[in-house]
């Protein structure tokens, strides 16, 4: 049996409560503290993001949407902001590279790439949408 919750953030400031709200629902369901805190490094990293480079817009609605079954988590962020496949984004070569020579960002991608198991991404509808899935 599957379990799917949503929560929409328009401002940043958001995220705490966004945070609060995913913990409780993961620990709810008896999710490890390991997978938890993925999860939440993941929400953390998607929503700066989406919130920090869209900045010249007024009206950015990200809605995150996680869905919980016995083998898997599944988190879909869905955002009205410019198009960005982070798929195509080569995180790889900035971790590489002497903390001086580093573009500013980046490492987040790097993170989320590295602790998910599978990333899908793909922008309809004049949105942006990124479905990041952990194993349980």
């Amino acid at each position: 049996m599957g379990y799917e919750y949503e929560i929409s953030l328009n401002l940043l400031e958001d995220l705490a409560k966004t945070q609060t709200f995913f913990e409780s629902l993961l620990h709810k369901h008896n999710i490890i503290d390991e997978i938890c805190k993925i999860i939440h490094l993941i929400i953390d990293e998607v929503c700066i993001n989406v919130f920090t480079y869209n900045d010249f817009f007024a009206d950015i609605k990200l809605d995150i949407c996680v869905s919980i079954n016995e083998n898997e988590i599944s988190v879909l962020f869905t955002d009205n902001g410019v198009p960005f496949n982070p798929l195509e984004y080569d995180a790889y070569s900035q971790v590489n590279l002497p903390i001086e020579e580093r573009e500013i960002g980046g490492i987040g991608i790097y993170l989320i790439k590295h602790l998910a198991d599978k990333l899908e991404y793909r922008y309809c509808d004049n949105k942006n949408q990124f479905v990041i899935m952990k194993k349980i």
